[in-house]
């Protein structure tokens, strides 16, 4: 991934500092998602997936 967006910036297609909000977003948003007691139905089946592999 990084591979990539390093490739993006460096082409001219974003400027590195929106290639860097980017990532700290996603990384920030992601375990906020995670951790909100209202996804506790859309994580339970996948847990359940796990369990059985």
């Amino acid at each position: 991934m990084y591979l990539s967006l390093e490739r993006a910036s460096f082409c001219s297609m974003h400027a590195r500092l929106d290639v860097n909000g980017g990532c700290v977003l996603a990384t920030s948003l992601s375990p906020a998602n995670l951790n909100d007691p209202a996804n506790s139905e859309l994580k339970q089946p996948t847990y359940e997936e796990v369990d059985n592999i």
